[in-house]
């Protein structure tokens, strides 16, 4: 079973603080840092009489299943009382709204240093702020959520401002200031769960939950494998000036088996990804999947950095898949060195260290390897 229990914080969230309006309000809120459905499995093997429910929004093509579920004995289920095996994307649900909430930009300052600010800027004995200065002195978390940070910057209390420092904050001579708040990168997603929130969470507990992306991989299973050769035809459709072409290599790509074509998959997305959003194809649910398989966007292109980072994360960075990523770099890089100079060239790219390892435990973990095509190789590569 996938017991989902998600760990946070708890902290006091100060939500408003005005000395004009002696308005104050804070409460406890829990925070997570990692979306709370991160833990959904990734590998799911059918059983027969097992009832399926599958999320909405998990973007499964529901034509496939019907052939799946009589291969496997298997059936979908319409309502979620009755499943027994659950498949959901982490941003399920209209993005989590069901089970969480996020934001951005929270700033996490040290309780302690609020607490002596908060003494120094009020009275003493004033009783609008006794309950709170105690609660502050008393509480776990060695941090406070600090919601309004423009009127404390800016106005304060009384007339002590609150300077808000992060980690790598300088003054005006480069020297790095001392913080006064948690790195917690300001810009990343902080997760909250309210009591709803909690008690749907509570009804996933102890049940049988992957990500959609475990069945995906099942339904694309023994499609066709994308090679060199494919991936160039492929390819040629796209630099075609006819859309009907384009829909033709989108198809190509939302129905082949994405985990042994997965390389040339997110090339592909890659180069023609201009194409791909002007391309009324990009909202089929098949092409849909594909997207959402790799965690892409229509909208949004990919480097070459991004390929990497989207094979480590399916696991899919092997000796073979990394050289042929490393072969289309090096033709890049021999674009960009031509046009900046005429008389240097690239001799060659090698990955970083880290690279290197992931590969290798990626590599061991094949057992049997996962078929993929003959690597591409140039002499000027630093091959592994």
């Amino acid at each position: 079973m996938t017991m989902i229990k998600p760990q946070g914080r708890t902290m006091l969230r100060i939500k408003d603080l005005d000395i004009d309006t002696g308005k104050i309000e804070y409460y406890e809120d829990e925070v997570f840092k990692d979306n709370p459905l991160e833990g959904l499995k990734k590998k799911y093997t059918p059983i027969a009489k097992q009832r399926l429910f599958i999320y909405p929004d998990s973007n499964i093509p529901r034509f496939k299943l019907k052939a799946f579920c009589d291969k496997h004995k298997i059936s979908i289920a319409k309502a979620k009382e009755t499943a027994d095996v659950f498949f959901m994307h982490p941003d399920t649900a209209n993005d989590g709204a069901i089970y969480y909430d996020y934001e951005f930009s929270t700033t996490f300052m040290h309780r302690q240093y609020f607490l002596d600010y908060l003494k120094k800027a009020t009275k003493v004995g004033d009783v609008r702020y006794v309950k709170l200065i105690s609660d502050l002195a008393n509480h776990p978390d060695s941090a406070i959520i600090l919601q309004d940070t423009y009127t404390f910057q800016n106005h304060g209390i009384g007339k002590y401002k609150l300077d808000i420092v992060e980690p790598g904050d300088t003054d005006d001579n480069n020297n790095e200031l001392v913080p006064n708040c948690e790195d917690n990168g300001r810009r990343t997603k902080i997760y909250t769960m309210s009591a709803e929130q909690k008690a749907n969470f509570a009804l996933l507990e102890g049940k049988d939950i992957y990500h959609s992306d475990a069945l995906l991989a099942l339904l694309n299973d023994g499609g066709t494998v994308i090679d060199e050769e494919m991936y160039q035809g492929v390819n040629n459709l796209f630099n075609s000036n006819d859309t009907h072409d384009h829909r033709v290599a989108m198809e190509a790509m939302a129905n082949c088996d994405y985990q042994k074509s997965a390389v040339y998959l997110l090339m592909l997305f890659y180069y023609n990804h201009k194409l791909i959003y002007n391309c009324d194809s990009k909202t089929h649910v098949n092409f849909k999947s594909f997207l959402k398989f790799f965690n892409l966007n229509a909208t949004r292109g990919i480097d070459i950095d991004d390929i990497i980072e989207r094979l480590k994360d399916k696991k899919l960075l092997t000796r073979s898949n990394l050289n042929i990523v490393m072969a289309k770099a090096k033709e890049l890089l021999d674009e960009s060195a031509t046009n900046v100079s005429t008389y240097f060239v690239p001799t060659g790219i090698a990955p970083i260290e880290e690279i290197i390892k992931e590969v290798e435990e990626t590599d061991s973990l094949q057992t049997p390897a996962i078929p993929v095509a003959d690597p591409m190789t140039e002499t000027q590569i630093t091959d592994l």
